[in-house]
């Protein structure tokens, strides 16, 4: 296996997403190259993203610069099972798929990805909202120290 010394993760957008899976996820970092080549084949070959100690899933490169300087690439969230609770796991990249499996091949940076439970139903304004009220779309009618 290969791991790039420059290789690290700075950020990732979204920052979270549903306990579903499937949050298409952009990494930033630097020292990204997809490693994968002809002697390794199959699902585990290349660039992978891994959310905390889930299964390595491919990731995309979008921006190369070469493999110096800023660099991006995205991946899908994989699904988390459920539970009563939100969690944080933290992402990590290979360049050639963690070879061998919980090798030095990952990134250390602690960069975390927060699942949560997804929201299936309407909110009716009655609990969410002073007094009961709904909320408007007519920005002259909004007071507070938070509006621009």
């Amino acid at each position: 296996y290969y791991k790039h010394a420059g290789l690290h993760v700075s950020r990732l957008y979204p920052r979270g997403g549903p306990r579903s899976g499937g949050t298409s996820v952009t990494v930033w970092g630097v020292g990204f190259r997809d490693q994968g080549h002809g002697n390794h084949s199959g699902p585990f070959a290349g660039l992978h993203c891994r959310f905390g100690e889930s299964n390595l899933v491919p990731a995309s490169l979008q921006d190369s610069a070469g493999g110096e300087g800023p660099q991006r690439l995205t991946c899908a969230s994989p699904t988390l099972p459920p539970t009563d609770r939100c969690e944080t796991v933290v992402v990590r990249v290979t360049n050639n798929a963690n070879n061998p499996t919980g090798g030095d091949a990952l990134t250390s940076d602690d960069v975390g990805f927060s699942y949560y439970d997804s929201f299936e139903g309407t909110d009716l304004g009655g609990s969410s909202t002073p007094a009961g009220t709904s909320l408007t779309a007519d920005i002259a009618q909004w007071t507070g120290n938070d509006v621009l």
